[in-house]
Formats: structure tokens, C-alpha cells, sequence
């Protein structure tokens, strides 16, 4: 079956990232229950927070993500995004079709996580409040 509104774009170069998920309907984050750093035995799945997810936010585009706990720390379903169970492919395809329904659910999730991450996710704030760790006591 062809795919018309789906292409493959290879690698980017790190400074056309942004343009490129400007222009995408939907940016997925399809992450399963265990995640790996390439090391034997070793899930980060409990305590990753993926610079995708904040890079995702940026841009105002709606988001559809694996629902995990660690996830859920920052993303909100029906509020900055759609959390999907991660294996499961209808769950999946519903989202997409829901976002694609609704033009108006698409603008909120987007605009809402746009407005989180200026708000609460930039490198600035995240880098403040780092400090802030650090310089009590």
C-alpha cells in the first residue's frame, strides 16, 4: 500500500531539526515499557526524561506519546498531548485519527505544550533550577 503523506527524510542536520517538526501534523514519541541505553540489564524507562519530549514541546505541534509513568511528569493526556498504551498499534492509529478529526484538538495539544515548555521547560529555566539544587545550604 502506497503512503502519500508519509516520507522517510534520513538523517538532519542538528540545525534543521525544528523547521523539519515544524511543518509535521503529529510528532511521536512511540517509547516502550523498557528502555534501553544499550547496556545489558539495564532499563532507564523509570527515570529518563528524553530531550525529544522537550524539543517536541517547542515547537507547537500536538504530540502523541507511549503513556509511562516517568512520562507523565510532564505530559498531560487531552491537556499537551495523547498518551497511547505503548504496544498497542489501535491505540495508536485512534490517536492519529482523533488528531486528525479534530484541527481543533491538534491546536490546543500543541499550543498548550508550546506554552508549558516556554513556561516551565526551556534550557534557561531548566538550567536555574539546577542551580538552585545546588546553591541551598
Amino acid at each position: 500500500k502506497s503512503c502519500n503523506n508519509f516520507v522517510i527524510m534520513g538523517h538532519l542536520e542538528p540545525n534543521k531539526t525544528f523547521d523539519a517538526m515544524s511543518m509535521m501534523d503529529v510528532l511521536l514519541m512511540p517509547y516502550q515499557q523498557s528502555v534501553s541505553i544499550g547496556l545489558d540489564g539495564v532499563d532507564t524507562a523509570k527515570w529518563m526524561s528524553p530531550m525529544k519530549m522537550f524539543e517536541y514541546m517547542s515547537v507547537g505541534v500536538p504530540i502523541i506519546s507511549s503513556d509511562l509513568p516517568v512520562l507523565r511528569e510532564v505530559l498531560v493526556n487531552l491537556e499537551n498531548c495523547l498518551l497511547v498504551k505503548s504496544n498497542d498499534v489501535k491505540d495508536w492509529s485512534e490517536a492519529l485519527r482523533r488528531l486528525s478529526d479534530s484541527k481543533e484538538l491538534s491546536e490546543e495539544l500543541g499550543t498548550n505544550a508550546y506554552k508549558q515548555y516556554l513556561s516551565e521547560h526551556t534550557w534557561e529555566i531548566r538550567a536555574k533550577r539546577t542551580l538552585a539544587i545546588f546553591s541551598k545550604g
